[in-house]
């Protein structure tokens, strides 16, 4: 537990953290939004873009950092919980629904593959426990004695434009601290955070209190202690990538098509060499004892082979985000089965199935911080390829295997649809055996209207078969 003094060291220690984590965020967000750095701009490109600076804007609009985020961020979502105690697991979905999570979780999933860390904060509001995500260029994790365990304090300083202030959260594992700073410039940024801790006064109308949990009530959410986010394992390459874009359309630009060249002392101006259908350029062919006029045409540049080398850097991108082939339209084909895009999807399920377990066990964390013991359960990553899926499962039942067996190797089937089966197998059991018994009586009526059967020996017959019990009456 921090005294006063311990959360003012705090509260330093993290406003030198989030200045320090501000300019890695900054540069990974703007290449998940395609606002990359021109690093490809030589000084050569510079002059020639000089009268045409928006030209160079244009190149690199390729962005597949956004792919990469945006793609596995699609396949995770939470669709319950399980646990040994079911009571655990219902209050979880209770909080889990009652406070929206459902709405909010692609945010902090797209902020752990972006930045590498998203948080969740708990706090008693007025209406009980209520959560806010927090982006992580607000928040500063503090020290901690073991990787498993909570940090010693977090820091949360951020600009209050309800206020016009910059304000500031310290949490330790008992207590909040609350903190006002000056106001706000008309910059937001956090170029324009205080310069030192000592700007920051504890708040007079609120200075916080015991938060009421058993640890400090700010959850991070990350893919591990020493992971590396996606959108940095690829920037490299998407700077390549647009290098040999910015490349391809100088290319196209300068000499993508066929030029002349004239050797001559002859002075000869623009207009004098425009070509057309009544126009022919006319040269001196040079002095007797000197060097005569030579006339020639460069070929026009290659640009397939500007298109082989991004195809290449494009595929790097792929497999170092383990991103599924199909993806690159002018690769995947037309005519590609559904067998082979699950196939060539392998790689990256194996890449979505370690982010639901890194993000799984952070939810856990979460909950034991409520005091519930239960793990999330997701929504399958895979693709679902439902004719292939019932044509496997055709087979195997054909061969013998139990359906339900089959449904649930085959077609990944949960146990509540297991379960609607079978009672939809049992209801469709109960009505075959009363048509047949509604079919045995009809021709049991039959034979006693035609006197084969005398009608005591109907009604007794049908008395039996109805299950009534006893003799009839």
């Amino acid at each position: 537990m921090l005294d006063p003094e311990g959360a003012e060291a705090a509260l330093a220690a993290g406003l030198d953290q989030i200045r320090s984590n501000a300019t890695v965020y900054a540069l990974r967000r703007n290449y998940y939004t395609g606002n990359h750095p021109q690093v490809w701009l030589t000084e050569r490109l510079r002059d020639l873009f000089a009268n045409s600076p928006e030209f160079a804007d244009k190149i690199g609009i390729e962005n597949w950092c956004s792919v990469v985020v945006d793609t596995p961020a699609k396949r995770l979502s939470v669709k319950g919980f399980v646990a040994d105690s079911g009571a655990d697991a219902e209050q979880a979905e209770l909080v889990w629904n009652d406070l929206s999570l459902d709405r909010d979780e692609s945010t902090l999933y797209s902020d752990v593959l972006i930045t590498g860390a998203g948080y969740l904060v708990a706090f008693n509001g007025e209406n009980g426990l209520e959560v806010d995500i927090n982006e992580p260029e607000v928040i500063a994790w503090g020290p901690q004695r073991r990787a498993s365990q909570p940090p010693a304090w977090v820091v949360k300083i951020w600009p209050d434009t309800d206020s016009g202030s910059w304000r500031a959260t310290v949490w330790d594992d008992t207590r909040t601290w609350r903190y006002v700073g000056p106001r706000l410039s008309r910059s937001t940024s956090v170029a324009s955070l205080p310069d030192t801790a000592k700007a920051f006064l504890l708040d007079q109308e609120d200075e916080g209190g015991v938060h009421g949990f058993d640890r400090v009530p700010v959850q991070r959410f990350d893919l591990g202690r020493n992971s590396v986010p996606v959108i940095e394992a690829v920037r490299r390459s998407q700077d390549r990538l647009n290098k040999l874009v910015a490349n391809k359309m100088v290319a196209a630009e300068f000499g993508a098509f066929r030029q002349r060249y004239f050797l001559t002392g002859q002075p000869l101006d623009d207009d004098y060499l425009e070509t057309g259908p009544d126009k022919a350029i006319v040269l001196h062919p040079g002095p007797a004892d000197g060097q005569a006029t030579k006339a020639g045409e460069f070929g026009a540049t290659e640009l397939s082979n500007y298109d082989e080398a991004i195809d290449r850097e494009r595929d790097t991108i792929f497999s170092l985000a383990s991103l599924p082939r199909h993806l690159n339209v002018a690769k995947s084909g037309a005519g590609t089965s559904g067998d082979a895009f699950k196939a060539a999807e392998g790689p990256f399920i194996e890449f979505v199935q370690s982010i639901q377990r890194q993000l799984g066990a952070c939810w856990a964390d979460f909950f034991e911080l409520l005091g519930l013991d239960v793990e999330a359960d997701w929504v399958n990553a895979e693709t679902r390829d439902t004719a292939s899926e019932s044509a496997a499962v055709a087979q195997l039942v054909g061969a013998g295997v139990p359906l339900e067996l089959a449904l649930k190797t085959v077609a990944g089937w949960e146990p509540e649809q297991l379960e609607e089966l079978a009672q939809i197998r049992e209801a469709e059991e109960e009505k075959g055996a009363m048509d047949r018994t509604l079919g045995q009586l009809a021709s049991l009526g039959k034979a006693g209207a035609l006197g084969a059967l005398d009608p005591e020996t109907v009604k007794t017959t049908a008395h039996g078969m109805l299950g009534l019990g006893g003799p009839p009456a």
